[in-house]
């Protein structure tokens, strides 16, 4: 988990650097509940810290997004079907083909 704690931290916050809080998201007992799992050697304690990250995120919020990643495309205009499926980064591209 350490290695992901960046997207919900206040040390995850830096300016023009992708892939880490750049939502300016914070609280206090993230941060804590963090440096916790950090390093908690005791399994148990380490699950049970863990656990409460995404109460401490927003309370009573349903869904609260954390992480929002900008797609961008740039294809030939030769390049046919590239994303034609609303999720076209995971698509297959089975019927991808170049226009003549």
């Amino acid at each position: 988990m350490p290695s992901t704690t960046q997207y919900y931290t206040s040390d995850g916050i830096k300016k023009g650097v992708p892939f880490r809080n750049a939502s300016g998201f914070h609280t206090d007992e993230v941060d804590a509940l963090v440096e916790q799992i950090k390093v908690e050697t005791d399994a148990a304690k380490r699950k049970g810290a863990g656990g409460g990250v995404p109460e401490a995120h927003h309370p009573g919020s349903a869904l609260l997004p954390l992480v929002e990643l900008e797609s961008i495309t740039v294809a030939s205009t030769r390049v046919q079907n590239h994303s034609n499926d609303p999720n076209y980064l995971a698509a297959s591209w089975y019927d991808i083909w170049l226009a003549s």
